[in-house]
């Protein structure tokens, strides 16, 4: 039986496990769930991950409930090959510095402006937080000076899973070209991946969408 995956087209973690399992043309049931109308809180859910969040691996009994995890395992475990995640040691190793990055730096940031706008419906992103953001984003422009990728010269699950967080932060902090030259180059060449726009661009569009409406809402 194929994988199930439940997630949203609101949650960039998801996206990125979109995008891994284009990559190694690995075929998943989809499952979209709707916070807004509490599918994330059924009973049928919370058996599966008890935390209720996104996205969530079923694969065949075998939970996994973190994005980073989740494509490292699709790709270990469902790959032809080994491009994406390598089993050369230190090509590995700076992999997952990328990894760790996301989900304890850039992610936590993101969310802390992406929370209240959701939540609580907060309209104006903190300077504070903003500068957090861009930081972050001056950090990931020296990391790709002189590289076509965020570990070298091919694409790896660093950028799958980083290209959908940076996404949905360019919504809340505008990645200026003259300013992230690196990344914005970086972007174009991710959003030209043939899987690209099947996996991230669509759900982003519907993110895009949602998180403008609620800064609009008075």
């Amino acid at each position: 039986m194929a994988p199930k995956l439940y997630t949203t087209a609101l949650s960039p973690a998801g996206h990125s496990v979109l995008l891994t399992a284009e990559a190694i043309n690995l075929k998943m049931e989809v499952i979209m769930i709707d916070p807004s109308k509490g599918e994330h809180l059924s009973p049928e859910f919370l058996k599966i991950n008890p935390e209720h969040t996104f996205p969530t691996l079923d694969d065949n009994g075998f939970i996994i409930r973190e994005s980073h995890v989740i494509n490292t395992y699709l790709v270990q475990k469902y790959s032809k090959d080994d491009y994406l995640y390598p089993q050369n040691l230190q090509k590995r190793t700076l992999i997952d510095q990328c990894l760790y990055l996301d989900c304890g730096v850039i992610q936590p940031k993101m969310m802390a402006i992406l929370e209240p706008i959701i939540k609580h419906s907060v309209k104006i992103i903190p300077k504070d937080k903003s500068d957090n953001l861009i930081q972050i984003l001056s950090t990931l422009e020296t990391t790709l000076q002189g590289k076509k990728y965020l570990t070298g010269n091919n694409v790896t699950i660093a950028d799958l899973n980083i290209i959908a967080t940076i996404s949905a932060c360019s919504v809340l902090v505008p990645v200026a070209a003259n300013r992230f030259p690196n990344i914005t180059e970086w972007i174009t060449r991710m959003q030209s991946l043939p899987y690209y726009e099947q996996a991230n661009g669509i759900n982003f569009d519907i993110f895009v969408n949602f998180v403008k409406n609620k800064l609009m809402r008075s």
